[in-house]
């Protein structure tokens, strides 16, 4: 049986991003060629790989007729399919490598998968085309081509900076309003896990060690998404049993952030810069790595609350959030809050704690903000941030149970 065609592509195509992989780590990492230099070389070895498999495997019911016909081919597989992939792949790595900081060899699968579509239909509709449909279908496809490169072209610039606009902060502001209204409720209620009809399974996987991080969402009054123009809030809570801890104990510990903040994996620097009774504000010097790394200056509003012989509360928010640009070196300098990469702009966060049997749960629950991802690349790009999301917060509450845990 003869697989889809759209199936043999992906497969020719998979095939040639081994190949342009491979030829990006040797120009690079072996010659030492400029990462966009190497790349242009790399995407030319695999569309030469790939037109002499769709040839032969993806197109073969459409042969051409003779040499002629085949080097035509070849030529017009270069402009629709070769000279697009190459456009857009430096386009796509300048924005990525460049503008989002990320590592060249992570960088170039993304800007890979971002061409694939526009290329299948160009190879489809015009390359290997039936010569009957040739004429009606060239220009279609070219004009494609050239409007996404075009459009791409567009995107780079803006990647290299953002800037907190009213608008967006005005939406991060209706958010967290509408997401602390709903914590507020809930802090009147039962604990929220406790009461869920799953809580004896749930409370089990706690107890075995297992971390439960779940991806939120706050609505506004009418049950509507609230748009954040310009921006991204993440939003995610977490939740994590503290075996053989009282509620006393973890309280008398949080009120020495001095200790506990250091035992975050991303802490570089912590002092506590005012105090008053249980109400504090925190300097925070930390380093976020994932597929890129930034370092920040912050400051903290922290607030706790005991709510009952046990339950307890506290609410933290980020008032100063300085990226620093050359961290670590004599070049350090801090980029004016608002007006930076837009990684970080606004962060938030609940903790909630609750005595039970043999231990404590902690609860922590996290809204950020940060700039949108740029046009096109949403559907690449934003998988990436969510699984870094889940990542940082299920790291920051294993830290936590190391800290104070008998696990």
């Amino acid at each position: 049986m003869r697989l889809p065609r759209s199936l043999v592509f992906a497969a020719v195509g998979a095939i040639g991003i081994g190949v342009q992989l491979l030829a990006l780590a040797w120009l690079t990492r072996g010659l030492g060629l400029h990462y966009l230099i190497a790349t242009a070389l790399a995407v030319e070895a695999a569309v030469l790989h790939n037109f002499f498999w769709h040839e032969r495997w993806t197109w073969r019911d459409r042969p051409s007729t003779d040499r002629a016909g085949r080097l035509a081919r070849l030529l017009k597989f270069h402009l629709a399919n070769g000279l697009f992939s190459v456009a857009g792949n430096l386009v796509f790595m300048t924005l990525l490598v460049r503008g989002l900081h990320l590592e060249v060899m992570v960088a170039n699968p993304l800007a890979i998968g971002a061409t694939a579509v526009f290329n299948f239909l160009a190879s489809d509709r015009w390359v290997f085309a039936r010569r009957s449909a040739l004429g009606a279908r060239a220009a279609g496809p070219v004009r494609r081509v050239v409007l996404a490169a075009m459009l791409l072209v567009t995107i780079e610039p803006r990647a290299r900076a953002a800037e907190l606009r009213p608008e967006t902060l005005a939406a991060w502001t209706r958010y967290v309003r509408a997401t602390e209204a709903r914590i507020i409720r809930e802090e009147r209620a039962p604990y929220r896990l406790l009461a869920d009809r799953r809580a004896a399974l749930l409370l089990a996987r706690l107890r075995e060690g297992e971390v439960i991080v779940e991806k939120m969402g706050t609505r506004d009054l009418d049950g509507l998404d609230i748009d954040v123009p310009g921006g991204l809030i993440h939003h995610w809570r977490g939740t994590v049993f503290l075996r053989g801890l009282s509620l006393d104990d973890l309280i008398a510990a949080t009120r020495a952030p001095e200790q506990t903040a250091r035992q975050q994996p991303d802490v570089l620097e912590v002092r506590v810069l005012e105090r008053h009774g249980d109400t504090f504000r925190l300097y925070l010097k930390v380093e976020r790595r994932s597929v890129i790394t930034v370092t920040y200056n912050t400051e903290y509003l922290v607030q706790g609350t005991r709510r009952s012989v046990r339950t307890a509360t506290s609410r933290s928010v980020a008032t100063k959030i300085g990226e620093i640009e050359d961290a670590g070196t004599p070049a350090e300098r801090e980029r004016p809050p608002g007006n930076d990469r837009g990684f970080l702009w606004r962060l938030n966060a609940y903790w909630r704690y609750e005595q039970v049997d043999g231990g404590v749960i902690a609860e922590l629950e996290s809204t950020s903000l940060s700039r949108t991802v740029p046009l096109g690349l949403a559907t690449l790009v934003r998988p990436i941030i969510d699984r870094e999301a889940r990542k940082s917060i299920t790291a920051t509450l294993l830290a936590f149970r190391s800290r104070f845990s008998s696990f």
